[in-house]
């Protein structure tokens, strides 16, 4: 039984054309554009290059690399739990009255006339 060939990883670093093979377990392809990432990448930039299709290899520490993980996990979270918006649009509060503002000030032991009420 032959195996089907692996596809590769291609990406530059250091100067240098560096190549990997790739084998996903759920068969997903290879991202066609790969890019490092360290601890400088900040977790929107990942999300946005994950969302593009680009691979990242990360070249740090795990602890580092776990909190990114978890940063995207939030922000995919978060994108699906948003309700999609409605074609009306909900109409705006009204300002409050400034009766009520100063009611309410004078009803914390405060002089029974404000300048501004």
């Amino acid at each position: 039984m032959s195996h089907p060939p692996f596809a590769h990883l291609e990406w530059q670093e250091n100067g240098a054309l560096c190549s990997a093979p790739w084998h996903s377990e759920s068969g997903a392809p290879a991202p066609k554009r790969v890019q490092l990432a360290d601890d400088t990448l900040s977790a929107d930039t990942a999300y946005r290059l994950a969302c593009e299709g680009t691979g990242l290899l990360w070249r740090g520490d795990f602890q580092n690399a776990r909190l990114l993980l978890q940063a995207l996990a939030r922000r995919v979270d978060n994108t699906h739990s948003k309700p999609k918006a409605t074609t009306s649009s909900p109409k705006p509060r009204p300002p409050p009255k400034k009766r009520s503002i100063c009611t309410a000030k004078r009803s914390r032991n405060a002089p029974a006339c404000w300048p501004w009420c």
